[in-house]
């Protein structure tokens, strides 16, 4: 690394926080856009480290941003960055949960809240319709099944997808992705955007049923994108 900057934009994407561009080796783009390089370490100017939430790799022709979503510090003025890449045109998934009925319960739920790390926590969860699903694209947790029931929080999904044990604890395999889980609801609180209002905004999708893990049509997406929180910290 051997410059720093501010940006306000890449790729179009209006950023409202500080974001630092970092000047990097040929081939380090690369290796975060496969998944072979999630960490990076960087020279920081004191009190601005807080405040990030992005950075922009550069490596002279090719730029690429990325969410932070760790950081320690490794030396003086030196922090090591967990990152994932922002994808230009993410694909948008929409996972459901209902506690009554899921391996992660309420319980489970408020435990996660109670240890979130720069306002966010992690999980994995399972993916229906898994085949384009990549690292770097995006999903809504949809509640159902009970008063709370709409959209509780929303993140990046850190991993592709992967085969483990069916959560249900039948014989059969399912296909998960890992979750880094923002913007998150407390279980006494409203949904970012409750399901009445998904149902009344967006008719043409059916909501209170189908598969966790469905890809959103472009259309829905955005639709989505209109009610969430335009304060929100996360690209939505």
């Amino acid at each position: 690394m051997q410059s720093m900057k501010q940006n306000k934009k890449n790729n179009g994407v209006d950023i409202n926080d500080v974001v630092i561009t970092i000047e990097v080796e040929s081939g380090t783009i690369d290796r975060v856009r496969k998944g072979e390089t999630t960490h990076i370490a960087v020279q920081i100017p004191y009190g601005i480290k807080d405040s990030l939430q992005f950075l922009v790799l550069s490596d002279g022709s090719d730029d690429c941003l990325v969410k932070i979503l760790s950081m320690e510090t490794e030396a003086i003025g030196e922090v090591e960055f967990e990152i994932v890449p922002v994808l230009e045109e993410p694909k948008k998934y929409l996972m459901r949960w209902n506690p009554s009925i899921s391996s992660f319960t309420e319980s489970d739920y408020e435990s996660c809240l109670e240890n979130m790390e720069h306002g966010m926590f992690r999980m994995n969860w399972s993916i229906y319709e898994w085949e384009e699903a990549r690292r770097g694209d995006m999903f809504y947790m949809l509640r159902v099944g009970d008063s709370k029931a709409g959209i509780v929080f929303n993140g990046l999904i850190v991993s592709d997808p992967y085969v483990m044990d069916d959560w249900a604890g039948s014989s059969k395999r399912r296909l998960y992705v890992d979750l880094v889980c923002m913007n998150v609801v407390a279980p006494d609180e409203k949904p970012i955007v409750s399901l009445e209002m998904l149902q009344t905004t967006i008719p043409e999708f059916n909501w209170a049923k189908g598969h966790s893990g469905t890809l959103l049509p472009d259309k829905v997406a955005e639709k989505i994108v209109g009610l969430m929180d335009k304060d929100a910290p996360l690209l939505n």
